[in-house]
């Protein structure tokens, strides 16, 4: 029997995934934050969504993501092409900006819910952090 965070996390990815009206990631970011999200990971050779919260007690959920992109091959690292996508998101589906940003190498990514950050990376290493709209990132310490 599924919890009742494992279940609002899911509604959550159903309406996220539905390609008829599915969530901006503004709109996810919100109802995430709201249930207790803090972060979450996407893996696109798996087919899985892990959501996970803080706190006193915190809680983890593996769903498995079948409509998810899937990543037959690993794409050459292409970072105009991730970023591009990502700059496009507001105005496709969420399927057609898995599709992009995996087109530009990307297998899996870390949205960081309070840290305002996505980190996608790719199948060797490579890795572009992306903060949230409006975002500065702090300074770099010496």
């Amino acid at each position: 029997m599924a919890s009742q965070f494992s279940t609002q996390v899911r509604a959550v990815w159903q309406a996220v995934h539905n390609p008829g009206a599915g969530l901006t990631f503004p709109e996810a970011v919100s109802r995430l934050l709201s249930i207790g999200v803090t972060r979450y990971h996407v893996d696109y050779v798996a087919k899985t969504v892990t959501a996970y919260s803080d706190g006193a007690d915190p809680k983890v959920d593996v769903a498995p993501a079948p409509d998810l992109q899937f990543v037959d091959k690993a794409y050459e690292w292409n970072l105009a092409q991730v970023e591009e996508s990502i700059r496009g998101a507001v105005n496709v589906s969420y399927a057609e900006f898995s599709r992009g940003v995996i087109q530009g190498g990307v297998v899996n990514y870390w949205a960081y819910l309070i840290g305002k950050r996505v980190v996608y990376c790719g199948a060797l290493g490579d890795l572009h952090v992306q903060w949230f709209p409006g975002v500065q990132p702090p300074p770099k310490k010496d």
